[in-house]
C-alpha cells in the first residue's frame, strides 16, 4: 500500500494542472488523464484514516469533477469511425460510476456510524462486495481487445480507474479494522 501512496505523491508532484479548472479532455493523452485522476484521488482520499474525520468536501468536488472529465474522455474515445460508442467500454464505465457513487456514499455513512462497531462491520462487508464488483469489471476490461488507439486509451483509463477504486476500497476496509481495534 505504501508503494501506491508514493506513486500517488509522485504523480501529484509531477502534475501541475488544477483539476478545478476546466479540462479540455479532447486534447489529453491517457497518461495526462491518469495524472489528473491520481491528483484528484489524492486530494479526496489520501488521509491517515478515512473515518477519523469527514471527507473533505473540496476534495470530493474535485474528485467528482474529475470523474465527469474521465467519463467524457472515455465516451469520446470509445467511438468508432461512425461515432457509435463501444458497448463494452460504456458498460464498464457505467459499472465503475455506480461503484464510485456507492463507495463515497458508504464512506460518509460509515463515518457517521463510527461509534457503532456492529454497523461499522456491516460496512466492511459492503466494501468487500464493492471490491468484488471492481474485480469483475477489471476482468471485463482485461478481456477487451481493440485495434483502435483511442479505444485502447479509453480501456487504459478504465483500468486505472478500477485500480484506483479498488485501492480506496482496500483502504476503507483497513481503516475500519484499525478504528475498531482502537
Amino acid at each position: 500500500m505504501k508503494k501506491y501512496f508514493v506513486l500517488f505523491i509522485m504523480l501529484l508532484a509531477s502534475h501541475s494542472t488544477q483539476t478545478s479548472q476546466p479540462i479540455d479532455y479532447r486534447k489529453k493523452t491517457a497518461n495526462e488523464m491518469f495524472q489528473i485522476m491520481m491528483g484528484a484521488h489524492i486530494r479526496a482520499f489520501a488521509v491517515d484514516n478515512l473515518f477519523a474525520r469527514p471527507l473533505d468536501p473540496d476534495g470530493l468536488n474535485t474528485w467528482n469533477g474529475t470523474i465527469n472529465h474521465l467519463n467524457n474522455y472515455i465516451e469520446l474515445n470509445s467511438k468508432n469511425m461512425f461515432g457509435i460508442k463501444d458497448k463494452k467500454i460504456i458498460n464498464a464505465l457505467t459499472l465503475l460510476d455506480q461503484i464510485n457513487f456507492e463507495l463515497i456514499k458508504n464512506i460518509k455513512m460509515a463515518y457517521k456510524a463510527k461509534n457503532n462497531p456492529e454497523v461499522l462491520m456491516s460496512y466492511v462487508n459492503m466494501f468487500q462486495r464493492l471490491q468484488n464488483e471492481v474485480q469483475y469489471v477489471q476482468n471485463l476490461i482485461s478481456l477487451m481487445e481493440f485495434d483502435n488507439v483511442k479505444k485502447q486509451s479509453a480501456q487504459e483509463i478504465l483500468s486505472a480507474l478500477a485500480l484506483t477504486l479498488d485501492s480506496t476500497l482496500q483502504a476503507a476496509i483497513k481503516h475500519i479494522q484499525q478504528y475498531l481495534l482502537i
